[in-house]
């Protein structure tokens, strides 16, 4: 059963714009990975002095 496709024909699942779309899938699956990820960090706290603190030096 080697060569056979599950959903598409072999043809279809080894031309050119189906593995652009491969990789276009993959690259999007991992920017939203990490944008999830980077989500779910602690966001970092600066101490120094802030705008928004008048009469701290």
């Amino acid at each position: 059963m080697t060569g056979l496709g599950i959903l598409l024909p072999v043809e279809v699942l080894s031309s050119g714009w189906f593995q652009v779309l491969a990789v276009f899938v993959a690259i999007n699956t991992l920017v939203f990975a990490g944008l999830s990820v980077a989500k779910l960090l602690p966001k970092p706290r600066f101490r120094g002095l802030s705008p928004g603190q008048p009469g701290q030096r």
